[in-house]
């Protein structure tokens, strides 16, 4: 289309915000297998972390509806049966998963920069930071940018963007003490595939997916 609404622009709205942070893809090689190591946190009513990316309970920023907007006057299906009632099979299956489990879900770590910060430095701290590693961490090539943007209680809208990058760790077998006050509750080594079909939100998988294509390649 040639013309947009105002009322669809996130950055005319008050309180917009912009929110950059990092994470990152730590690798290992073991045998003739490529490893990533994913963080497992608490499900949401056992902890109460920032939105998450691709989460379905996330409050999205969505433009606001007008009076008479059919939706707010729908009288429901024409032939009076309700076919959309509750969560899809889909998401039922997809919560009970081991992505979605009652004893969490796997995510990578990430964090916002601090002041001057770089990406690749603040991928670094953070992944240290949660994954409670002591050793030295190396960015072995940047993976791709995130974007998304939600809603926090006060109604400001945030665009937040990540960039990930993969890394490495100097050590072979690295200590994990992960960060619980954070509702991090371990650390875990993931086969390649294996950790792009568990990550608990879409929009990780292609992240994971490039650097398995780079580890594969490297």
């Amino acid at each position: 289309c040639d013309r947009i609404p105002l009322r669809y622009v996130l950055s005319a709205r008050a309180g917009y915000q912009r929110q950059i942070s990092a994470g990152g893809v730590l690798m290992r090689i073991k045998g003739s297998e490529i490893e990533f190591a994913l963080i497992r946190t608490l499900p949401r009513p056992q902890t109460q972390p920032e939105p998450e990316e691709g989460d379905i309970n996330d409050e999205r920023a969505k433009p606001e509806r007008r009076a008479d907007d059919r939706r707010h006057n729908d009288t429901g299906a024409p032939d009076g049966v309700e076919r959309r009632r509750g969560r899809s099979r889909r998401m039922r299956r997809r919560r009970r998963s081991g992505r979605w489990g009652t004893e969490g879900r796997l995510e990578l770590p990430k964090g916002k920069l601090e002041e001057g910060e770089t990406a690749h430095e603040a991928a670094i701290r953070e992944t240290q930071e949660e994954m409670g590693v002591k050793e030295a961490l190396t960015v072995k090539a940047a993976l791709q940018k995130n974007h998304y943007a939600f809603r926090i209680p006060d109604g400001t809208v945030i665009f937040k963007t990540v960039h990930y990058y993969m890394l490495e760790c100097e050590a072979r077998e690295p200590s994990f003490s992960p960060r619980l006050e954070e509702g991090i509750v371990s650390v875990e080594w993931w086969a390649a595939s294996r950790a792009i079909q568990q990550v608990a939100f879409p929009n990780l998988r292609p992240v994971l997916q490039r650097a398995w294509d780079l580890a594969e390649g490297a």
